[in-house]
């Protein structure tokens, strides 16, 4: 995800970029009356004309001024990830276009911020593949979410359903040290929602 930079710039800053403005053939005035921060964008004059000349990086900063404050990717399984802002405003190929962004976020004329992961293959860097949750130990995919009982006092840890229950159906009791197990304010149990288990090794 990117969005424009917002650093301020300093007095001394302005001045030297007014005496660059004044300089004849400069093409820097555009970017002082297009840019929150000019003197990040113009870094050489090498670079001026390589990369602030080119009209598609002139219309994503005036895209950025004027319409949207951050340009958010979204995900495509031929491209990878796409920018749908962009895309209608130049002329590059939608494959072209992060790597474009990532040389503007170089010369710091814009900020970039971490969004997503997306799984890929390895070998081809295509995002069209499938995930499969395997155990570690026997490699089956037999895999099931359960919430699951820590008993703090002997370090018990076993899914909910193989607690030893008594004939009132209600109490429950510790299967190792056979404690009964307090739920409601007790500081001795400790639940954990988010454990995976294997139906095969459980």
């Amino acid at each position: 995800m990117f969005k424009r930079k917002t650093e301020h710039t300093s007095n001394k800053e302005l001045k030297s970029i007014e005496s660059r403005v004044e300089r004849p053939g400069s093409l820097e005035p555009f970017y002082i009356r297009n840019a929150l921060n000019p003197s990040y964008q113009i870094v050489t004059e090498e670079e001026e004309r390589g990369l602030y000349s080119k009209p598609d990086v002139q219309r994503i900063i005036n895209l950025l001024l004027n319409d949207v404050k951050e340009l958010i990717p979204s995900f495509d399984l031929h491209y990878y990830c796409r920018y749908n802002e962009i895309e209608p405003v130049t002329d590059l190929k939608p494959n072209e276009i992060p790597g474009l962004l990532d040389r503007l976020t170089k010369y710091k004329v814009l900020d970039s911020h971490f969004y997503e992961k997306v799984i890929i293959c390895d070998k081809c860097t295509s995002p069209n593949v499938a995930s499969r949750f395997l155990c570690s130990h026997c490699k089956s995919t037999n895999i099931s979410q359960k919430k699951t009982i820590e008993h703090l006092s002997c370090g018990y840890v076993c899914p909910e359903d193989q607690l030893v229950v008594d004939t009132d159906g209600r109490t429950k009791h510790c299967p190792r040290c056979g404690l009964i197990l307090d739920f409601n304010a007790g500081p001795d149990v400790r639940i954990n929602e988010g454990w995976f288990m294997c139906g095969h090794c459980a």
